[in-house]
């Protein structure tokens, strides 16, 4: 085998294999969530299914989000 096809054969082996790591990543990211995290007003960070969300609402402003979590006191 020349000098140049074992480069060709090389370089084909290197980019096929890193077509299919980026075909398994891409398979990866295209996973259908079933559920969604959220945190709760005491702070606790809750799990909960999609299917179960009625509808979506507005979106919290900082200020909002500041005066509904509620402190916990030591």
């Amino acid at each position: 085998m020349k000098r140049s096809k074992f480069v060709l054969a090389t370089a084909s082996i290197v980019a096929g294999l890193g077509l299919l790591k980026l075909a398994k990543v891409k398979l990866i990211k295209e996973e259908i969530k079933t559920s969604k995290k959220f945190l709760t007003q005491d702070g606790n960070l809750v799990e909960i299914d999609i299917d179960k969300i009625q509808s979506k609402g507005h979106k919290v402003s900082l200020t909002e989000l500041k005066n509904w979590v509620f402190r916990k006191s030591h």
